[in-house]
């Protein structure tokens, strides 16, 4: 529990391809006032302390009134990225046919009904050793946020926390 949500986050190893078009259709459905449920690429999560942000940021943004998107999951997306366009941030977040590590976060006042529904329509195992940094991460971000490949990796973490956070001054 942060700030009175409830939040779970799950790190999934994908076996198989997945069905983007039927779990969108449920995202959609899934989605309330109540919670916040999405699937993002694990490769792009530097750490839980971006992941926690990027809810945090969501939800602030929302209270304030300066979201971006009019749906919370989107927003989350956006905030996960440090953008603020929409294409860009499910490009680099959003989940593809061929992702093979996945993260599902559901977060909100009251415990989502959906996860297993989500959980089942994806053939894979639980694994939440992909949520933290490593080699093939590290080289995503440093190819997303064009930074040199000697960076160390805690200031490879604080290079994207800085840079997502950037989004709250634009």
């Amino acid at each position: 529990r942060t700030n009175g949500l409830i939040i779970l986050i799950q790190g999934i190893k994908v076996r198989s391809p997945i069905n983007i078009n039927s779990l969108k259709k449920i995202l959609e459905k899934a989605n309330s006032n109540n919670y916040v449920i999405q699937l993002i690429d694990a490769d792009i999560v530097a750490s839980l302390h971006h992941l926690i942000a990027a809810i945090i940021r969501t939800e602030r943004s929302f209270h304030s009134k300066r979201n971006i998107s009019h749906k919370k999951h989107v927003e989350l997306l956006l905030r996960l990225c440090g953008t603020r366009q929409i294409s860009d941030a499910i490009k680099i977040a959003g989940i593809k046919p061929d992702s093979v590590n996945v993260i599902l976060i559901c977060y909100g006042k009251t415990e989502c009904p959906h996860v297993k529904t989500i959980l089942n329509m994806i053939d894979g195992d639980l694994e939440n050793n992909i949520l933290y940094l490593n080699k093939e991460k590290r080289n995503k971000l440093i190819k997303i946020y064009n930074l040199p490949s000697s960076i160390s990796d805690e200031d490879l973490i604080k290079y994207v926390l800085f840079k997502t956070s950037l989004i709250e001054i634009e």
